[in-house]
């Protein structure tokens, strides 16, 4: 709430209460009241955003760009927006690469590859921009001209790299729409210029890659991982395929603990969404596909051994550097091509995809993503494939609609008859319908319509309506 109210000499002030709870007053001097509760609804959107640590709506974002140096003095000094700073005086902290160096520091929730992929975007905004940029001065339109540039090919880090796909420009703004959030969220800038590029940008920018997704058959899988070198890297493909992990995190971080062999099931420790809370881990059945290689390891384990994948555990996770540099996907390369395929896209990622398309096919959709560690947004978009199978099963298998399912198993009774009631009968009343027959008048389907002519007694007929 804000609240607006005059003195004896006409001098107005906007008083409101703050996301700590203390009282705060903008004085306006003599303004015209219909300024003032211009001001005073404007207050309202930023003090709301700040309570709920969100950003506040792009129209309440332009206003503060476009009132006077006076007034937004006033409304920094109750903490309602960030300080203006010139180009010329603006400290380390409101430049554009300092701050992009704190905010990465200050991502101790990010792993592995997505610790990556923001230096990536950092590197791609200070070589747009430039280190030295103010952030105050970044505008919409730049934001936009930054997602056009990443999808130019500019981008690359050196001339024979490829040029970014759709789907990583559009994770990269989508990145750099977060990092900017934060900025707003310390008050080093008043609006987010990286939240209209969307729309602009829609014939260069994609959520999703088809083009990339790939189904593993079960044959083709059972020539590639006959093709692996040890029985680590069988159980490794086969956690991947029939199990529908993301590696490398997942199968390194798994114990032999964690296998329940008398429940059948594996729990799952989840890096990824450790910071999450609830999603630190999962549960999986122990599949009948998985079972051979889970029992192969576990028969080859030397006692007292930890980890289910104790063999081939990348140094740097040994060391306890991180999946950064687990490199498993080039083995994964020799050992396709060993098999005689050609390595495909995201090769590790289409193991699982394959074994998410495979589940949903089986179980309910929540328990499918349950089990694969994701939503089933994220699954419906990313994971779960059409595949020919499909499209061969809906022409030899007839479609029927929701009643006709419903219907086949009940009999067919027998036909109701409706005559004309004969004097003093009741009208009867059949087990099932919602209502007892009822008395209409009858009509003739001759040529003068559905309309009868007159009303006349004899021609009465009993009929059933039915629900």
């Amino acid at each position: 709430m804000a609240s607006i109210s005059t003195d004896a000499n006409g001098l107005r002030k906007i008083q409101f209460t703050n996301a700590d709870g203390k009282r705060k007053t903008v004085y306006l001097g003599d303004m015209p009241m219909r300024d003032v509760k211009e001001v005073r609804t404007k207050i309202k959107a930023l003090n709301a955003a700040m309570l709920s640590k969100s950003e506040p709506d792009p129209e309440v974002s332009r206003w503060v760009g476009e009132i006077p140096d006076w007034l937004a003095k006033k409304l920094v000094g109750v903490g309602l927006i960030a300080p203006r700073t010139s180009g010329k005086d603006a400290d380390r902290g409101t430049q554009l690469g300092p701050f992009l160096t704190d905010h990465v520091a200050r991502r101790t929730d990010l792993k592995g590859t997505s610790l990556v992929v923001y230096e990536h975007v950092q590197h791609n905004l200070e070589a747009f921009f430039g280190k030295d940029q103010p952030l105050r001065e970044i505008t919409e339109g730049q934001a936009v001209d930054f997602g056009r540039y990443l999808a130019s090919g500019k981008a690359r880090r050196n001339a024979g790299g490829a040029k970014l796909s759709r789907t990583t420009v559009d994770r990269r703004m989508s990145l750099a729409t977060t990092i900017f959030n934060d900025a707003v969220r310390h008050r080093l800038i008043d609006s987010n210029p990286f939240t209209e590029w969307r729309k602009p940008l829609k014939n260069v920018i994609s959520r999703t890659n088809k083009a990339r997704q790939r189904f593993i058959d079960r044959d083709d899988f059972a020539r590639i991982v006959a093709k692996a070198p040890d029985a680590e890297w069988r159980l490794l493909l086969a956690l991947a395929r029939f199990g529908g992990m993301r590696v490398p995190s997942e199968p390194l971080s798994i114990k032999w603990p964690d296998v329940d062999w008398e429940h059948n099931r594996i729990r799952v420790p989840c890096p990824k969404l450790e910071h999450v809370e609830g999603r630190e881990s999962r549960e999986i059945p122990i599949f009948s596909e998985l079972r051979p290689f889970l029992e192969e390891c576990w028969d080859a384990a030397e006692p007292g051994a930890v980890w289910v994948i104790a063999k081939h555990r990348p140094l740097s996770v040994r060391n306890g550097d991180g999946w950064r540099g687990a490199n498993l996907r080039t083995m994964l390369h020799k050992i396709i091509r060993r098999a005689g395929f050609e390595p495909w896209p995201r090769a590790w990622n289409n193991l699982r995809a394959s074994r998410a398309t495979e589940l949903a096919e089986i179980f309910p959709g929540h328990v499918a993503a349950a089990w694969l560690g994701h939503t089933e947004e994220i699954a419906d978009a990313h994971y779960r494939q059409v595949l020919p199978s499909h499209f061969e099963k809906a022409t030899q298998i007839p479609t029927q609609s929701a009643s006709e399912i419903e219907d086949k198993d009940v009999k067919p009774s027998k036909p109701i008859v409706i005559r004309p009631l004969r004097e003093n009968e009741k009208a009867p009343e059949f087990p099932g319908l919602s209502v007892p027959c009822r008395i209409v008048q009858g009509f003739s389907g001759g040529g003068g319509g559905i309309e009868p002519p007159s009303c006349d007694p004899s021609t009465m007929a009993s009929t059933c309506v039915v629900r």
